[in-house]
């Protein structure tokens, strides 16, 4: 009679068991075993001249127009940016996929449309990464679709795989090489142990891989493949997680560095771009295009719209000069514009904030000009006025960017940010003057400004005259 109760004992237990073992695994896959529906392709289509111009405009201040004019007189000079484009569409398309899935459809869509040596070429490391685990998970995601089902993803071990990743990488590194990615996938999987449903959903997909692959009916026929054909099955449903885990860090690596990768694809086109802000420099026309558009307002701010705050580029009378003045306001702070034009700022609570605000000015004007008759070079100018900058506490430093042929900033004396700029850049442009002030509460630093001074910089381009072309001025 023990006996008896013992072995009914154990069968209760089997079976619950095996129904918890179930239960668990149904959590992964859903209600049902079969083929998720494949994502829907990603539609991101042959590249427009529009789209070129806009991501050109983006990243170099100049005006759509302006590139308009560029590229219908040189069109040869966007030649080797289609690329460049294509692949900065591609690093938003990863920073929008909604999951793992998404990502590897853009992948998808990228392949068939360029090479691999395009793939190289166009992004930096950064974005090749990320790039490189969606095309990994992407094959892999299309041999078990053919084959097994896939299992929904399992955040509890991912953070385990994303640890790993994160302290063997260490900061900074964007490291793909499938040794490194196996060793933290193992060390992820390995307390599975604790987690039976891992191993239950994983011999699952083994068994559907086997079964659909070698057309048998039962679970009981695998026992007539070699277990070189079970080892490769599951070595290739392990690739399926371990690409599909790497794939989401990558895209996670890609949100929070997504400025930086977008930077380096940029910094491999660095000639072509200079040619293009030349050969913009050389439209008629003020020197609009080097002023400060809604595009540059850094990030974290926001634009005033107070009556005395406009981007627009006016000329400076009776002289060769263009300015503009604007303010900037914490984007966490409400603005609020009475009848007579003048703004007010609040804290999210509602509270007022006075003296939140940083002023911005700027006048531009070209390097060679004419005085009493004569031809002048700003240059030589502009070297000598730090000698007499520094008086009443004033802190006068040197002001270094690609292309910029001299330039200094001073920094008056206080608890708050003001300072100005003076430099020159390339052939044809003086930046006279670029003032930042803050008001008392203003969260600006000094690197702050610099920013903002290294962003007109950046829109102009670079190049030393000659003797002819400064006698000609």
């Amino acid at each position: 009679m023990y006996i008896k109760k013992m072995r009914f004992l154990s069968a209760v237990l089997f079976v619950l068991s095996l129904s918890f073992t179930c239960n668990y695994a149904q959590a992964w896959w859903g209600t049902s075993t079969t083929p998720k529906d494949k994502p829907a392709e990603i539609d991101i289509g042959p590249l427009e001249t529009s789209e070129m111009i806009e991501e050109v405009s983006r990243f170099t201040g100049l005006t759509s127009d302006a590139l308009g004019a560029v590229m219908e007189e040189s069109p040869a000079l966007f030649t080797n940016l289609n690329d460049t484009v294509t692949a900065v569409k591609v690093v938003d398309h990863i920073y929008n996929a909604k999951d793992s899935e998404a990502v590897a459809e853009v992948a998808n869509w990228y392949l068939s449309g360029l090479a691999d040596k395009s793939v190289a070429t166009a992004f930096g490391a950064g974005a090749a990464s990320a790039f490189a685990a969606a095309k990994a998970y992407k094959a892999t995601l299309d041999i078990i679709h053919d084959y097994a089902f896939v299992p929904a993803f399992d955040e509890k071990i991912y953070k385990r795989y994303k640890n790993l990743r994160e302290a063997s990488l260490g900061p900074g590194r964007r490291d793909t090489h499938p040794d490194a990615m196996e060793l933290d996938y193992r060390q992820a999987t390995a307390e599975g142990v604790f987690d039976k449903g891992y191993f239950a959903v994983k011999g699952e997909m083994v068994d559907k891989f086997l079964m659909k692959k070698y057309g048998k009916e039962r679970k009981e026929d695998l026992e007539e493949l070699s277990e070189m054909l079970k080892n490769h099955a599951r070595k290739q449903v392990d690739d399926y997680w371990m690409n599909r885990m790497e794939a989401k860090f990558q895209q996670e690596q890609l949100k929070e560095n997504k400025d930086k990768y977008i930077q380096e694809i940029w910094e491999k086109q660095a000639k072509e771009l200079e040619a293009i802000r030349a050969a913009a420099a050389k439209l008629p026309g003020e020197p609009e295009r080097f002023f400060f558009t809604a595009k540059d307002v850094p990030q974290g701010w926001k634009l005033s719209r107070d009556k005395d705050s406009s981007l627009t580029v006016k000329k400076q009378p009776n002289t060769n000069f263009n300015y503009q003045s604007f303010k900037l306001y914490p984007a966490e702070y409400v603005e609020k514009v009475d009848k007579q034009g003048y703004a007010s700022y609040y804290t999210p609570k509602g509270d007022h904030a006075g003296g939140v605000t940083v002023i911005v000015s700027l006048m531009i004007g070209p390097r060679f000009d004419t005085l009493s008759g004569h031809h002048f070079d700003w240059v030589d100018d502009v070297k000598e006025r730090p000698k007499y900058m520094s008086e009443g506490g004033k802190t006068v430093k040197e002001f270094k960017d690609e292309g910029v042929l001299t330039g200094f900033y001073v920094i008056f004396p206080g608890k708050t940010l003001s300072c100005f700029f003076t430099f020159v850049k390339g052939s044809s442009w003086l930046v006279e003057r670029l003032d930042v002030s803050a008001n008392h509460s203003a969260p600006v630093s000094e690197e702050f400004a610099l920013k903002l001074a290294r962003t007109i910089a950046h829109k102009i381009p670079a190049g030393e005259p000659g003797q002819k072309e400064a006698k000609k001025k």
